[in-house]
């Protein structure tokens, strides 16, 4: 069975709704709270991707955007929770006494 295309609609409609969200670098780092230069510094480190959509390639003006699924992903790798070495460390951490217990705690761990 063909599928059914609504006359009503453009081809560059269709095709514009199939697209992912991408956002201009100003967008995603106003929406991280961070400068522009440091999201630009995490495209050029390759910890966050980003789609060049100028004519060319290698055009010396990039047109990048970021996907709104890859902000995403950049965010849980960035989640403190997702890293299980920072959990380990921090479960190995000793616990230092209250302020006013610091005799008793050593007295403790003799």
């Amino acid at each position: 069975m063909a599928s059914v295309i609504n006359p009503w609609v453009s081809p560059a409609e269709v095709v514009c709704y199939a697209l992912p969200e991408a956002h201009p670098l100003d967008v995603v780092a106003e929406k991280l709270g961070v400068d522009e230069r440091t999201v630009r510094s995490w495209i050029a480190k390759g910890e966050l991707r980003a789609v060049n959509l100028s004519r060319d390639r290698n055009s010396r003006k990039p047109r990048l955007r970021i996907l709104e699924d890859e902000v995403d992903r950049f965010l849980t790798a960035r989640t403190t929770a997702a890293n299980p070495r920072a959990a380990s460390i921090a479960a190995r951490r000793p616990k230092l006494p209250p302020v006013g217990d610091w005799g008793l705690w050593q007295a403790d761990n003799r």
